[in-house]
């Protein structure tokens, strides 16, 4: 009797006959709702997802870096320094030249002299 359930057994795995129900619904319980979590079935949920978490990262980015200079507002002012440095170089040669004129007795417009070292 015993050799008769081990046989009774063995044909109904060789059939491939399922001897346990509860396997069958085992994957849908496996994914039941119990904490809250929604899955994510469409691209345009995903896409909402991803835009909401951009907008805070770029505006945690934008906080963290407030009061910093932008390249454009950086090369301004980069450019307003040279020329005003520019014009003091010209400023402190025509101070110079009126003082070694001034040293030598000599009028200012014959010390005044261009940029091409003539004589104005």
């Amino acid at each position: 009797m015993a050799e008769e359930n081990i046989n009774t057994t063995n044909s109904a795995n060789q059939t491939g006959a399922d001897t346990t129900p509860a396997q069958d619904s085992a994957p849908a319980q496996a994914y039941s709702n119990t904490s809250g979590f929604k899955p994510i079935q469409t691209q345009e949920a995903l896409d909402a997802i991803i835009k909401g978490h951009l907008e805070r990262k770029e505006k945690s980015v934008r906080e963290e870096f407030k009061g910093y200079v932008k390249p454009e507002d950086y090369q301004a002012r980069l450019d307003e320094l040279t020329e005003a440095k520019s014009k003091l170089s010209e400023i402190e040669n025509r101070s110079k030249k009126t003082g070694i004129a001034q040293a030598f007795g000599l009028l200012y417009e014959m010390a005044a002299f261009s940029e091409e070292g003539c004589c104005k």
